[in-house]
């Protein structure tokens, strides 16, 4: 017997015998960090820049496909069509955008390089078609392996061994072909067949395409205020920038609609409600502790914006969040009496604090729910704000 043997590995261990006989006690499995072995299908958020010539997570289903010069190389001949899709851990959500980098060589008699979407077999799956001998694309359909392409087409310049940059964006049925700005270019309704429910990948036909910088990720995830897939504290200042500015987000990300995707707390509208509930997404522990400070200092934020009367439109409801107590009926007037920092620490008497219009009740009592909200106040001012809204609009 051989004492204290260990072993160091990652994916599988296996203690099993070649041709001899012994015996195992004590056999244990620890995860040493570091050594993790990587998981074994692609997960949501996605992306490849084939800069390790690995493609781990790709399956080639037809044609030649191969990692080469970090890109990923497809060729096909004599008119047969290619195809490498991506194995997904779980199904697709309805909602994606699916990004590429692709080029097509000048060698082939039909040179056009694709994107696929709900692969099902290699005679039934969907496309986009770029086309680099008539420079336009087009999507399409493989059904029982006949080509049917779209009436409408995209005229485009689409010269050989240039790079081109393209998403598109799955939305239940539909696939819609984005520019930089994320207007639409081009766009093709599958009439009724969901988009998600099959595998995405790339292909070709009777060429030769390298493809690159592939990311695929969910576009309706609440919170994702960034549209990099994830919900996380890189988002807490965009939530709050929509709030207050929405001219400035919306010119920052003009694909992203912050409406919807804003929306946290699933009430149908995009208002200072989702700040908590964005917040109450990081659960305890340090992570909670940074989005209750930002909250905190997001209430400031908006409080100083409404005394200032600079901050309207849809993501405070629709209208100015100072408005002039005319027709408001039996709703009591509020009156805001702080305009800067200073006022905020002192909080005190009303000497040094100036009337500033009149707020509505809905709109503080937000507030006070969202300040008070805050496990440990950012600092002085936000105390301060908290006695200051019991005191006056409580």
């Amino acid at each position: 017997m051989c004492p204290n043997v260990r072993l160091m590995t990652v994916g599988y261990a296996d203690p099993g015998p070649y041709d001899a006989r012994f015996i195992v006690d004590d056999f244990a499995v620890t995860i040493v960090p570091g050594l993790e072995a990587p998981p074994f299908r692609a997960t949501l958020p996605y992306s490849e820049d084939f800069d390790s010539n690995l493609g781990q997570y790709w399956q080639s289903k037809s044609g030649t496909w191969a990692t080469q010069s970090v890109e990923y190389r497809g060729e096909t001949t004599s008119g047969i069509y290619g195809v490498s899709v991506i194995d997904f851990l779980d199904l697709l959500p309805s909602n994606l955008a699916f990004d590429a980098t692709l080029r097509v060589d000048s060698s082939g008699s039909r040179p056009y390089a694709y994107m696929v979407f709900d692969y099902q077999n290699t005679s039934n799956f969907k496309i986009i078609q770029f086309q680099a001998n008539t420079d336009r694309i087009v999507f399409g359909h493989y059904n029982n392996g006949t080509s049917e392409l779209s009436e409408d087409v995209l005229p485009a310049v689409l010269p050989y061994n240039t790079d081109l940059s393209v998403t598109i964006e799955l939305d239940g049925d539909k696939a819609t072909l984005l520019d930089d700005a994320g207007s639409e270019l081009l766009s093709h309704t599958y009439g009724g067949d969901p988009l998600n429910d099959g595998e995405l990948g790339l292909g070709n036909w009777w060429s030769i395409t390298f493809f690159d910088d592939i990311r695929v990720i969910q576009t309706d995830l609440p919170g994702d205020m960034n549209r990099d897939g994830l919900v996380n504290l890189g988002d807490s200042s965009l939530i709050v920038q929509a709030l207050v500015d929405r001219t400035a987000y919306d010119a920052a990300y003009p694909s992203v609609n912050a409406d919807d995707i804003g929306d946290v707390d699933g009430s149908g509208n995009f208002d200072l409600g989702d700040l908590s509930a964005f917040a109450a997404l990081f659960g305890s522990g340090t992570a909670s502790a940074s989005a209750s400070a930002i909250q905190a200092a997001s209430i400031q934020a908006l409080v100083k914006s409404a005394i200032n009367g600079s901050s309207s439109g849809p993501g405070l409801g629709g209208s100015s969040l100072v408005h002039d107590s005319t027709g408001i009926g039996d709703q009591k007037a509020h009156r805001v009496q702080v305009l800067d920092r200073d006022d905020l620490l002192s909080a005190s008497s009303g000497s040094s604090r100036r009337d500033a219009g009149p707020l509505d009740d809905e709109v503080f009592d937000k507030l006070a729910i969202l300040v008070a909200s805050s496990s440990t106040p950012a600092d002085a001012a936000d105390q301060a704000l908290l006695e200051l809204l019991e005191e006056s609009f409580m």
